[in-house]
């Protein structure tokens, strides 16, 4: 599944930094055929990704197309494209906190990428002299039409698992996606779980809750902060819900 491919690709370059400073042109780099010859002529590049500044943008781009809306609110759903079919995600709620223990959650529920950025008493770590939160996303998931009979894996699927700041996703030489480190529904196998973290099987037709969190810094908080949806394409047809208020 093509998908698949390129997630575990994306899983493998993010699994070496805390807050992902893996840009998409560097992952799109990593992708070209080595023996490639590239001319010195090669176009600059240019970040694809697009995010409405405002809502009186948000409104005139929808005026120019009512189908290029791309930032969702708690309640709405969005559509995650997959060669072989669709997945949908319902975002029900965000909870934000600097103690994992304040949703019962234990330190062996995370997935790290490098050092534990946690305590041994459940506090998210500051860095820097900044503080750090979990932020967490609740969504509904459902499987439209992917078909699971032909899967030769026990968790084909994999999650939409990346969030961003607004100036992270629109970075000249972005973007750049902060991996999730705590995926509710995991496999329970250890020596799955360290390969497949972010895989699950869900049949079609079907729906589950689940739960996605990210360590966030108060920097990225004091703007409008996002759940990237389709990660998996191309830049610009990203999908985004909203999980801060944005300031007035």
């Amino acid at each position: 599944m093509k998908q698949k491919k390129v997630g575990l690709i994306i899983l493998a370059v993010g699994s070496s930094v805390f807050f992902s400073s893996c840009s998409y042109k560097n992952f799109e780099d990593s992708l070209r055929n080595l023996n490639q010859e590239v001319s010195e002529n090669t176009e600059e590049y240019i970040n694809s990704a697009s995010v409405p500044q405002d809502k009186e943008n948000e409104g005139d781009v929808q005026m120019e197309n009512e189908n290029k809306k791309n930032i969702f609110s708690a309640g709405e759903t969005v559509t995650s494209s997959w060669e072989t079919g669709e997945m949908q995600y319902t975002l029900n709620k965000t909870e934000i906190v600097q103690n994992i223990n304040d949703l019962n959650l234990a330190i062996q529920d995370f997935y790290f990428s490098g050092s534990p950025k946690i305590d041994e008493k459940g506090n998210v770590i500051d860095q820097d002299g900044e503080k750090n939160y979990l932020l967490v996303a609740y969504a509904t998931v459902k499987n439209c039409n992917v078909d699971m009979n032909d899967s030769d894996t026990e968790y084909p699927l994999q999650i939409e698992m990346c969030s961003g700041s607004r100036s992270d996703v629109l970075a000249s030489d972005g973007p750049f996606l902060n991996y999730a480190v705590y995926f509710s529904l995991h496999p329970q196998e250890e020596q799955i779980k360290q390969k497949s973290y972010y895989n699950f099987r869900l049949e079609s037709g079907t729906e589950m809750d689940i739960a996605l969190g990210w360590i966030v810094s108060e920097k990225m908080m004091k703007e409008p902060y996002y759940y990237v949806m389709n990660v998996f394409g191309d830049p610009e047809k990203y999908q985004y819900f909203l999980l801060n208020e944005e300031e007035e």
